[in-house]
């Protein structure tokens, strides 16, 4: 008897102990994710700010910027303090540029932001991996090179080359044939298009970069990681 109650006690221990890891786990999984939904939602006013100064729309920029202060106090405190302060100084230069009607600077800065806050994601909670947000970023980017001039084809090669390894790192997750050689060309026509300078091309694989995006990111939900 002695023995199967210490048996029963040893048992109820290591329910105990199982209980309590997986609890432990599902109360980081639900503050990740928490945390992804505050950074997530911050992250498309920037996406949309880009597109408001490419088409020049003042009123859709400070809207924009109104979307994303509204957030602010909740987005400043997931991030850890040099981002923190990174993001206010982009946050601050797009301001003064909204004033000055420098849509360039805003149509640069914005992807820069949005960026800071999609590597602030949590990877454990996410499905849809955070390379596929940085192709989203590569596509915005592209965009706000190719709105300023003279053509920074420097920096838009480095931009297509980070593309080409975030890509890298999720292609092998993507079993979708068809779509993975798509996102082949699309990558593989930025890069290009930067070699030989042509501003057309360069401009048409972006948009078909953040159009590849969106399926991606359908890709991921439904198929998980």
């Amino acid at each position: 008897m002695e023995a199967t109650r210490r048996l029963m006690l040893f048992v109820a221990v290591v329910l105990a102990v199982g209980l309590a890891w997986a609890g432990d786990g599902l109360a980081q999984g639900s503050k990740g994710q928490a945390k992804n939904e505050i950074l997530l939602s911050a992250s498309s006013p920037f996406e949309d700010l880009t597109e408001f100064a490419i088409a020049g729309d003042k009123r859709g920029i400070e809207r924009a910027i109104r979307a994303y202060d509204a957030q602010a106090p909740k987005v400043e405190a997931e991030l850890p303090a040099g981002k923190r302060d990174e993001l206010r100084g982009l946050v601050a230069d797009i301001r003064m540029a909204g004033r000055k009607g420098d849509y360039r600077e805003i149509a640069l800065k914005s992807p820069d932001a949005y960026r800071i806050l999609v590597e602030a994601l949590d990877r454990g909670s996410l499905k849809v991996p955070v390379e596929v947000s940085l192709l989203d970023y590569a596509g915005f980017k592209f965009q706000g090179l190719l709105h300023a001039k003279p053509t920074d084809w420097q920096a838009l090669g480095k931009v297509a080359e980070e593309a080409a390894k975030d890509w890298g790192s999720v292609r092998a997750g993507v079993a979708d044939a068809g779509l993975r050689d798509t996102v082949d060309v699309a990558i593989g026509g930025m890069k290009r298009a930067c070699v030989s300078k042509d501003a057309e091309m360069a401009l048409f694989a972006a948009q078909v970069d953040l159009a590849l995006v969106d399926l991606l990111e359908g890709y991921f939900e439904k198929v998980g990681r």
